[in-house]
């Protein structure tokens, strides 16, 4: 007869504490077969940690042999490894992928060349050129411009916060869908609501709801709306846990969800300022939707497609000032250290994702990158600031008697104020803006206390946040 063995006992607690993240794995990768794009880390976390507390459960108790905890093991592994199919192949449907790179400018991209090793290549194989963004420079209209070719009084959307219904001309999109072609849009703005369509569209990041066609895909705008602690009442009722869990079914991978877990970490346990924690999340949102969208495009096969990345724009809005100084102005020599390479960053992590795109589109197919407009530093002399913004709108219709809503609207995005006004307002509007502003107090100490700059905010050099009329 056998006799036990503490060892026997060991391994079988290590083959059964393995077990249940090995089988996770297997359903993960059923689903969605992008998943494991680390295995060394994935594997330590879901089974090698478990296996090693089950071995140690294990050790305290003798048992006789048992070989089938580890067989079962082992079989599970093998159908793990089985499942685990090379992805990102190209695509024969996709014929045309256009990327947005929200806010990116040559003024970056050229001195960053060398680091920026597919949009050189792009460069050197392509046709390049330099757009002109015309006033008002709102991107919601700008990106609409893009995608049909018509200038704003022709395809409608003149505000801010414009409907896809309000957009009174086809775009590119559209037209490729009349003649035949499956479409797949991810976040290009002014697509909210969206509409039913031969493929997918998830709307850009001024979408009011978490609609998105299909309904499946509805998770990542849930996650994004669930972050702006403003808009919560239009986000979502389920944790992050469960559109974690949703979302790796549907393309997150896991390095990307690893490292979202430790950025929240940190934010939870208040290790991550807010300047830390914004830079960390604008980043860690595009590998999200990057996971989303190869998945999707995957899985749909659409013949034309787009994605917009607008961390270059977000970054540039808050840390310009540390990419471009200049040596002059009050510049806080540990933010320095910190957040010199944000810029550059967002424009390092697009040339990535341009380079994983390539590598989807079949040898006909084609890839157009853009942007809606640039980016550049102002003096920061006098800039017009507004100490509260909740009110501005009601002092706006006191001081314009029979000022229409329609007329002028007034946003805060992130840390930006947006007044919007109807052109034939425009010019009086912003006269007395400028007459209210404050004075006496450097536009570098208003932005960081308050956060409330007055238009449209853009990047400037140290001495404070500029605004562009």
């Amino acid at each position: 007869m056998e006799k036990p063995n503490r060892y026997a006992s060991a391994w079988r607690g290590f083959a059964l504490g393995g077990l249940p993240g090995l089988a996770v794995i297997a359903l993960l990768e059923w689903f969605n077969p992008f998943f494991v794009d680390e295995p060394y880390s994935l594997w330590l976390v879901a089974v090698g940690l478990p296996g090693l507390m089950g071995a140690g459960i294990g050790s305290l108790f003798s048992a006789k042999r048992v070989k089938w905890p580890l067989g079962v093991t082992l079989t599970t592994a093998a159908v793990v490894v089985g499942f685990s199919v090379e992805s990102g192949q190209p695509l024969d449907e996709l014929k045309l992928l256009v990327v947005g790179v929200d806010g990116a400018t040559w003024q970056v991209i050229d001195p960053m060349l060398d680091e920026l090793p597919t949009l050189a290549a792009m460069k050197k194989e392509g046709a390049t050129g330099v757009l002109r963004a015309d006033e008002p420079m709102f991107s919601p209209l700008l990106w609409t411009t893009i995608a049909s070719g018509k200038p704003p009084a022709e395809h409608g959307a003149v505000g801010f916060r414009i409907r896809a219904d309000a957009v009174k001309v086809p775009r590119f999109w559209d037209i490729a869908e009349a003649n035949g072609h499956r479409i797949g849009i991810y976040k290009w703005l002014v697509t909210w609501p969206p509409r039913k369509a031969n493929g997918f569209i998830v709307p850009g990041w001024l979408a009011s709801s978490a609609e998105t066609e299909p309904a499946e895909l509805s998770f990542v705008k849930e996650i994004e709306l669930s972050r702006r602690v403003r808009r919560r009442q239009i986000g979502s009722d389920r944790g992050l846990l469960t559109l974690a869990a949703d979302g790796a079914c549907r393309g997150f991978r896991w390095t990307t969800l690893r490292d979202a877990a430790l950025w929240l970490g940190y934010r939870r346990l208040g290790s991550l300022g807010d300047d830390e924690w914004f830079y960390r999340m604008n980043l860690i949102r595009v590998r999200l939707d990057r996971d989303v969208f190869v998945h999707a495009v995957e899985n749909l096969r659409p013949g034309v497609a787009t994605f917009t990345t607008y961390a270059p724009d977000a970054l540039g809005h808050r840390f310009w000032q540390f990419f471009e100084h200049n040596g002059s102005g009050e510049v806080d020599q540990a933010q320095m250290a910190a957040f010199a390479e944000a810029v550059p960053d967002s424009y390092r992590q697009a040339d990535a994702l341009l380079s994983e795109f390539r590598g989807l589109l079949p040898s006909d197919g084609r890839m157009v990158v853009l942007s809606d407009h640039g980016f550049k530093g102002i003096d920061g002399v006098d800039i017009p600031l507004l100490p509260r913004t909740d009110a501005l709108l009601d002092r706006l219709k006191v001081e314009f008697q029979g000022l229409e809503s329609k007329e002028v609207e007034v946003y805060k995005i992130g840390t930006k104020v947006l007044v919007v006004v109807d052109p034939a307002q425009r010019d009086q509007v912003f006269r007395w803006l400028v007459a209210q502003r404050i004075r006496g107090r450097r536009a570098t100490e208003a932005d960081s206390k308050h956060r409330v700059p007055v238009l449209e905010s853009r990047p400037t050099e140290p001495g404070g946040p500029g605004a562009k009329r």
